[in-house]
């Protein structure tokens, strides 16, 4: 994968949302004080999931209670393996944000003294109570399928993996007047 674009809000300086692209070598340039060091501590803020924001990090000059972090990537692999062996993508999950380029964005918001939040901004049907089919355990996800009355449509090789399981919800949510529950 390859990172595209990096947003950063409410953290140190950063007050406005500031937008940063990369390309294949990149450099940061500018008088003391403008950043520089800020981007690159946010960075590996998220990058390096054992780190907590400092409270001091946060914005102090709109009193922030929160910094958001934002990492898009693109050049992603076209199969990935995410339970059992049977292979999906991110595509097949729904796990894109869609436009001129399909692309994987991760928001994480930090707040003081706690673990950031993590999700995906991704352009994907809604299913009830707001929850991604990938978030969904096992059971759970054995359950939706029976509810749609789907899960004659597996057969005995798929039933130990999920990726199957939320294809059938997710063809479920596109037919014509389905509802999912």
């Amino acid at each position: 994968m390859r990172l595209n674009k990096f947003e950063i809000l409410g953290f140190r300086g950063f007050s406005e949302r500031q937008v940063i692209h990369f390309r294949n070598i990149n450099t940061f340039v500018g008088k003391n004080d403008a950043g520089k060091s800020s981007v690159m501590d946010a960075l590996n803020l998220f990058f390096d999931d054992s780190k907590k924001i400092d409270p001091q990090d946060l914005c102090i000059t709109k009193e922030f209670d929160e910094a958001e972090l934002i990492a898009e990537f693109t050049d992603f692999p076209e199969v990935l393996i995410l339970d059992e062996t049977v292979s999906t993508s991110l595509a097949e999950e729904y796990l894109l944000k869609c436009g001129s380029e399909n692309t994987l964005r991760i928001v994480k918001k930090y707040k003081k003294g706690r673990a950031p939040l993590i999700s995906i901004d991704a352009t994907c049907p809604q299913l009830n109570g707001n929850k991604h089919p990938i978030t969904l355990k096992h059971a759970q996800l054995k359950e939706a399928v029976k509810r749609i009355g789907a899960e004659d449509q597996l057969d005995g090789t798929d039933k130990p993996a999920n990726a199957p399981y939320r294809r059938l919800l997710w063809e479920s949510m596109f037919k014509e007047g389905a509802k999912y529950q």
